[in-house]
């Protein structure tokens, strides 16, 4: 058996995505370790990774029509990998995703160890009942988190505040570490030539009830009424949003640059896990005004470039907006990057996670 732990990637790593692939993307692809391999790296078949894996992982949750469909192609992807490639043939598997490990328990014995690390904001089971999926769909996902969580061997968050999101599944918290996590550097000197009399405001991500969506813009068309100096650009996919002091900017390929043209970016999650985005602004050094809330306690007081607020409390969000103004960019942006590069680079995060490693593999 091979005393490393094998990272479980079956998927297409995309450093512009959230979730497992942005992570390992921005933390994991082409470093060099005595402690992991990516499945991706082992993989003996290229056109079998790239081909069938990325098709069947992505249907999982955004095609769930029947609570079994989905999943039947997912088990049918990773038997034939298995063909290819013994997972069971390391000591220990990592796992970044509970629907991962349900499907690859089929290919595991008892000798194998089993680490977990979900990065949702909720639980999926939860997010399929916001989206009125069936009964079955959502009991059949249930029966997976629960499973998922039961076999881990070690479960992985950023903080204890992030692992709160997962308590209802959480029966032995001594199974628990917490790893803060990381990102690589985005930085770049170009800018969008933004009006400069106005303060420009940045959302990034899904438009939906988790991220605070509608809180902002809420607030926001509020504020409006009162200042008409504001304006609010939006990324991300989803209903085109119509107001004269909002500019909706759809999906881009390239955040970095709006990041860096900004004066604020805006997080309003009602839950956070520990968003990469989030992580990826203070690498760039632009000021964040931010819902401190589960893994996003992280954040209070560590810097003056960060205002925090209480989401459930939406006049603290309309009171920073109400009294906003231009930032001294110079003086916050340093503050941000000192943060970003003393404790949240994809170096700072490799050496913690080999730490972590070396002490369960006893090296």
């Amino acid at each position: 058996m091979i005393n490393k732990v094998l990272i479980f990637d079956p998927f297409l790593a995309d450093i512009n995505a959230g979730g497992p692939e942005g992570f390992i993307a921005h933390n994991l692809k082409n470093k060099n370790s005595k402690y992991f391999d990516l499945f991706s790296d082992v993989i003996v078949e290229r056109n079998l990774y790239k081909n069938i894996i990325a098709k069947f992982y992505f249907t999982i949750i955004n095609k769930l029509s029947n609570p079994q469909m989905p999943f039947r192609k997912n088990y049918i992807a990773i038997r034939q990998i298995n063909f290819f490639f013994r997972i069971k043939n390391y000591r220990y598997i990592y796992f970044h995703s509970v629907i991962d490990l349900y499907f690859a328990l089929k290919f595991l014995d008892n000798k194998n160890k089993i680490i977990l690390q979900s990065h949702a904001p909720e639980l999926v089971s939860s997010e399929l009942e916001n989206r009125n999926c069936s009964a079955d769909e959502i009991a059949f996902m249930r029966k997976i988190e629960k499973i998922a969580f039961d076999k881990a061997d070690y479960i992985v968050f950023p903080t204890e505040d992030s692992a709160d999101i997962y308590k209802d599944l959480l029966q032995d918290y001594a199974k628990c570490t917490y790893i803060v996590s990381g990102c690589s550097s985005i930085e770049t000197s170009v800018k969008i030539p933004l009006d400069k009399l106005k303060i420009n405001l940045l959302f990034i991500g899904r438009r939906n009830k988790i991220k605070g969506f509608d809180i902002l813009i809420d607030m926001f068309v509020k504020v409006c009424q009162t200042r008409n100096d504001l304006r609010l650009f939006i990324l991300g996919k989803g209903d085109i949003i119509i107001n004269e002091n909002i500019v909706d900017i759809g999906f881009t390929s390239n955040p970095a640059i709006w990041y860096n043209s900004v004066d604020y970016v805006i997080n309003c999650n009602r839950q956070s896990y520990f968003d990469l985005s989030v992580i990826e602004v203070l690498s760039i050094g632009t000021p964040l005004i931010l819902s401190s809330n589960f893994g996003h306690k992280y954040f209070e007081n560590k810097s003056k470039g960060i205002s925090t607020f209480n989401v459930n409390n939406s006049n603290e969000l309309f009171q920073i907006l109400r009294n906003i103004i231009k930032p001294n960019n110079n003086l916050l942006n340093i503050e941000n990057k000192s943060l970003y590069a003393n404790e949240l680079t994809s170096q700072e995060y490799l050496t913690r996670l080999e730490q972590f490693l070396a002490k369960i593999l006893e090296l």
